[in-house]
């Protein structure tokens, strides 16, 4: 990026099922950075998942979506799909230059990389 000091922030947004406590440093130092406007987008909690979001206070632009959750029969049993409603269009109305997604797990958001 430039070093000139009037250039416009990228934004970034990063896309995830949940939001685990360890990554909350690295989320946070990222929407401090001057050089960048920076959104998290995840999903609500499900009642009896383990998967849980970060509890505790958030120092950063985060939206949580209701997801849908499929069922998924696989070789290894069922599994649950995520699919985060309304994803589309925030990233549509908050327009980033990049977006960060989280692993293979997460298809649905990962596809969001490509709205």
């Amino acid at each position: 990026m430039s070093k000139d000091s009037t250039a416009k922030p990228i934004k970034v947004v990063y896309s995830t099922r949940v939001i685990p406590h360890y990554r909350i440093p690295l989320l946070e130092a990222l929407a401090k950075d001057p050089r960048i406007t920076f959104r998290v987008i995840t999903t609500r909690d499900r009642k009896g998942s383990k998967a849980q979001n970060f509890r505790g206070p958030i120092n950063f632009d985060l939206v949580k979506l209701l997801a849908w959750r499929p069922a998924l029969y696989t070789r290894n049993g069922k599994a649950e799909l995520s699919v985060p409603l309304g994803l589309g269009r925030n990233l549509f109305r908050f327009s980033p230059d990049e977006v960060i997604t989280e692993g293979a797990a997460h298809v649905f958001g990962n596809s969001s990389a490509f709205f």
